[in-house]
């Protein structure tokens, strides 16, 4: 028996409920398809879309506008945002070293990081930890900026729970059903590895009349939206 899962049956594309006429009664699953565009922002709402200077003893804290970026688009957005604050004091710039690709800020005097705070892009610009920089009039990261995360999961508690063997890998998320490697650029079609074809047994004969499931960052937890965009995953 196949069963085609696809997002655009459901209202909340990134969590949902696939629930059966019938249940079924399975002792073995094997993934067969799964496919998902690569629609994603790296710049969302609520996550870390804030940034914020300090000049002085005063805080200054701008919003950037959701979306995908790159190292370049990126740090023209954040220029442009911080420089519009009403009543800031200093001129901003930044800049990618191109034999390190270290980002740096700087200003026409001197300004705090505030790192400390939370739901900034800072992190993937290379500006490591938590604790705000000191006063000066330019910072630069310590790491190579990561715009993009690694892969996304597919998540299904029921499917996952019974395992007895499974030869592919889930990370360290043991409810994931399946990683799909973002191994293409922005705006492509992403499909996990299954030449080998992805098949699992469980322990013994498991009935199903619900199977719920999450597609995730790579950290398992925030929920991938695809602005849009439809998944799909077949297996039997």
């Amino acid at each position: 028996m196949r069963i085609l899962v696809d997002s655009k049956d459901y209202s909340t594309p990134s969590n949902f409920a696939v629930i059966f006429p019938e249940p079924i009664t399975a002792s073995r699953f094997r993934i067969l398809k799964c496919g998902l565009p690569y629609t994603t922002y790296n710049i969302r709402s609520n996550v870390n879309n804030n940034v914020t200077i300090k000049e002085g003893v005063t805080d200054y804290t701008t919003t950037l506008t959701p979306g995908f970026y790159t190292i370049t688009t990126l740090m023209a957005h954040m220029v442009t945002k911080i420089n519009a604050i009403p009543g800031i004091l200093y001129v901003y710039s930044m800049a990618s070293d191109n034999n390190t690709s270290l980002v740096t800020i700087s200003a026409t005097g001197s300004f705090i990081v505030r790192l400390s705070v939370s739901g900034q892009p800072w992190g993937m610009l290379g500006f490591e930890g938590t604790t705000d920089t000191g006063s000066a009039t330019s910072h630069t990261g310590t790491l190579v900026p990561i715009l993009i995360e690694r892969y996304f999961r597919i998540i299904c508690h029921e499917l996952t729970r019974n395992l007895m063997f499974s030869d592919y890998y889930r990370g360290a998320d043991s409810s994931t059903l399946l990683i799909v490697p973002i191994d293409n650029d922005h705006g492509t079609i992403l499909t996990a590895d299954l030449d080998d074809r992805i098949e699992a047994n469980f322990h013994g004969p498991v009935r199903f009349k619900t199977l719920d499931f999450e597609l995730t960052f790579e950290d398992g937890l925030e929920q991938a939206n695809l602005n849009g965009g439809r998944w799909y995953i077949l297996f039997e």
